[in-house]
């Protein structure tokens, strides 16, 4: 197969957009459901800012999976090289931004809670969290697939111009 019939949303190319898509989006929803749900067991003890904090976990949960959802709508639909940089830099982005979110959200919450908030675990999480950008970077970056379906954005005087 020739390189240039590498081409359009398919092969790894495709299964990242089902990841953002479809599994990111239900993970993050579930996991926060999860999250919350083993949380509740002990709201008597959170105080009355558990309902303040579980809004917001909702909130920011929804926002990073529809966060999710427009990525992979990006690399479906726009076909240009700023697309690439866009998902890029959102995988980084949604890596890390709502760990932190609820991280600070929890301290200002529930700050008699922070030593517990600061387990040594989080730096495990983080760590963690580095490996999915990590890898679909450097495929987005160095794959034939994309550079054959992501062409490389003209200026507004090209497409007048020619």
């Amino acid at each position: 197969m020739a390189d240039q019939e590498l081409r359009g949303v398919g092969g790894w190319l495709g299964f990242l957009v089902v990841i953002l898509g479809v599994i990111s989006p239900i993970r993050i929803l579930i996991e926060t459901g999860i999250n919350l749900n083993v949380a509740a067991e002990v709201a008597q003890s959170l105080g009355s800012n558990w309902t303040i904090y579980k809004i917001a976990a909702w909130l920011l949960s929804l926002t990073a999976a529809a966060c999710s959802i427009y990525l992979a709508y990006r690399l479906n639909a726009v076909r240009r090289r700023s697309t690439v940089g866009l998902v890029i830099k959102g995988m980084w982005i949604l890596a890390f931004v709502p760990q932190l979110l609820d991280l600070l959200l929890s301290l200002a919450l529930f700050p008699h809670l922070s030593d517990a908030l600061m387990d040594p675990s989080l730096i495990g999480d983080l760590t963690k969290s580095l490996i999915f950008p990590t890898v679909w970077s450097l495929y987005l970056l160095k794959s034939v697939r994309v550079a054959n379906t992501y062409s490389v954005d003209s200026s507004a005087a090209e497409e007048i111009f020619g």
